[in-house]
């Protein structure tokens, strides 16, 4: 807090007590983002200890820590997010009064009366929140700072040709039936992986059921498996980092409307977010990146939903 007297006259001496301020806030800040790295590392190791051969009970059990996670990371983003807005409102101070020659010393102690109120209200909303903050990393969290390596996907272009496969190009099929869900593909792709001469495959039935194929039971915890699904799609496809790889998994992993197979069909952001886009507006047929066909009984198949 800064409390404006009578010895406080010149800009200089004004303007050292504002960096002193700012100097104390900083380091909140700093103490806030170590806080969140540990939160965002418990979350990355989290993710990757899921499997997808869980009970209900188990589903539900993560789906709570998952939900209890985000909250708590909703409270470290609000406390860096407050602390910031006090650096800001003394920057909007300083560039206001410390460059004037003849300071208005009334409208200035008005104006850090109200940012020392700014400052209280802030602070104690801080020190709450880091009793919440700090009693989950207590009792959560490990001491980890190592990186998972990711793998990449393969991208590959030819010209197109006919090809002998039971389902048509740029098709999603989620099958309950068959227990299968197999992957949209095109035919360059294929053709590419037959003429690799690295890659030893006799026809393009044995590339679908090794590289399209995935069993249906991977997205039977539907939740956790948005959530690693979208993980995925940012950090092995788009190669974005790992904030933005939790940020977008955290926010899908609610999103009951979305199959998770629709995630992992899809090559990019750009597709999943057209497709976010069709299926709040009830638009799929609009979506124009691949076809999605739900096998549900023998005599029902439901497209684009």
């Amino acid at each position: 807090m800064i409390k404006l007297t009578k010895e406080i006259i010149d800009n200089l001496t004004f303007l050292d007590f504002v960096n002193i301020e700012k100097k104390h806030i900083t380091e909140s800040i700093e103490t806030q983002e170590n806080f969140k790295k540990k939160l965002l590392l418990h979350l990355k190791l989290f993710v990757n200890s899921i499997n997808s051969d869980s009970s209900q009970e188990d589903e539900n059990n993560k789906v709570d820590c998952l939900d209890n996670i985000s909250k708590i990371l909703k409270i470290s983003n609000y406390n860096i997010s407050s602390l910031n807005i006090l650096i800001n409102n003394l920057d909007e101070i300083c560039n206001e009064h410390c460059l004037e020659k003849d300071v208005d010393l009334k409208i200035l102690d008005n104006k850090l009366e109200d940012y020392n109120k700014l400052y209280t209200a802030t602070f104690s909303d801080v020190s709450i929140n880091n009793n919440s903050i700090q009693f989950f990393i207590n009792k959560n969290c490990v001491n980890n700072d190592e990186e998972n390596n990711l793998g990449d996907i393969k991208e590959l272009e030819l010209a197109s040709q006919s090809l002998n496969i039971d389902y048509p190009e740029k098709t999603l099929i989620i099958s309950e039936i068959d227990n299968k869900v197999l992957l949209p593909y095109q035919n360059t792709e294929i053709i590419s992986i037959l003429r690799n001469p690295n890659l030893d495959f006799k026809n393009e039935q044995e590339i679908i059921d090794k590289y399209y194929t995935l069993p249906h039971t991977k997205y039977k915890a539907s939740s956790i498996s948005r959530f690693k699904e979208a993980y995925k799609l940012v950090r092995e496809k788009e190669k974005g980092s790992i904030i933005q790889a939790l940020e977008l998994s955290i926010e899908l992993f609610s999103n009951y409307n979305l199959h998770p197979a629709v995630i992992t069909a899809c090559k990019n952001l750009n597709e999943l977010d057209v497709y976010l886009s069709c299926l709040e507006y009830n638009e799929l047929d609009d979506f124009n990146f691949f076809k999605t066909e739900f096998k549900i009984s023998p005599y029902t198949t439901k497209n684009n939903l």
